[in-house]
C-alpha cells in the first residue's frame, strides 16, 4: 500500500478541515489535568486553600506549582500562609 492511501484516504473528496481558535489543552503524561493551571497561572494573585483547592500540604503544593510553571515556561511567585498558599504567575 502506498503512503497517503488506504482506509484514511477520502478519494475525490474536497473536505475542508475545521479551524480552531486555539489548540486544545495537552494532557501531560497521558493523564487528565487535575488542577485548573491555565486559570491559576494567568497572572492574577490567587489564594488557594488546603481542603478546598488542593489536598496536600501547602509546601508540597508550592513545589507542584513551581514544577508546573517551569513546564509551562512561566515563573511563579508564592507564599505559604498557614493552610493556604498565595501564587502569582509572572511572565
Amino acid at each position: 500500500m502506498r503512503i497517503g492511501y488506504g482506509s484514511c484516504h477520502t478519494k475525490g473528496s474536497a473536505n475542508v478541515a475545521e479551524l480552531l481558535q486555539e489548540f486544545p489543552p495537552v494532557n501531560r503524561g497521558g493523564r487528565p489535568q487535575f488542577y485548573p493551571w491555565d486559570l491559576w497561572l494567568d497572572g492574577q494573585v490567587r489564594r488557594l486553600t488546603k481542603g478546598v483547592d488542593f489536598a496536600c500540604e501547602p509546601n508540597s503544593f508550592r513545589t507542584l506549582a513551581y514544577t508546573t510553571a517551569v513546564n509551562r515556561g512561566v515563573v511563579v511567585r508564592s507564599k505559604v500562609l498557614d493552610k493556604s498558599i498565595v501564587i502569582q504567575a509572572v511572565r
